[in-house]
């Protein structure tokens, strides 16, 4: 299943049935995948997926029901999101950084302390992109994870920086 196909779904199922998303959101309480309330939403989509895409489904559902369904706007990726928070908060960086080492078994957690906070923000996130990036988050060249952080790190002038360096030095 790609991404936007399920971002689609989710804005369908929302215009007809308020509570079924409200059940998505609640799911987040538990593991992905887990929370029966939800079964009706989604286990029609993942009936024959791997369990692995089940839960990624499962999660991105309950993510996007909570804090992205009522953010339509301009949708960035997730690091473009944490990049523009980083700006107000030195403590974003440490969160981004921990995500990027996140393993799968605490993906799921990590993701959604850093989805809250840019919910929180009102910053769209582009959901279907996310969901497409978590398929190959688990692969050893970590690819997503190098293209998230040159995203989040480097400067819109192409000049890479860490988080607590001035960009005055390299001017």
């Amino acid at each position: 299943m790609k991404g936007q196909s399920l971002v689609d779904y989710l804005k369908s199922v929302a215009e007809r049935d308020s509570g079924a998303i409200a059940a998505l959101g609640r799911s987040l309480m538990f593991e992905p995948g887990t929370y029966a309330p939800a079964f009706p939403v989604l286990e029609s989509l993942v009936g024959s997926c791997s369990e692995e895409e089940r839960r990624r489904v499962y999660l991105i559902s309950g993510l996007w029901s909570r804090y992205g369904r009522r953010h339509d706007g301009n949708a960035q990726s997730l690091a473009s999101a944490m990049k523009q928070l980083a700006r107000q908060s030195e403590s974003v960086a440490a969160r981004f950084s921990v995500l990027l080492d996140a393993d799968m078994d605490e993906l799921s957690h990590r993701l959604r302390q850093a989805v809250a906070l840019i919910g929180g923000a009102g910053i769209a996130i582009d959901w279907g992109s996310l969901y497409d990036d978590l398929r190959w988050w688990g692969h050893p060249d970590k690819n997503v994870q190098q293209r998230w952080a040159r995203q989040f790190y480097s400067s819109p002038d192409g000049l890479v920086v860490s988080a607590n360096q001035d960009t005055k030095n390299f001017i």
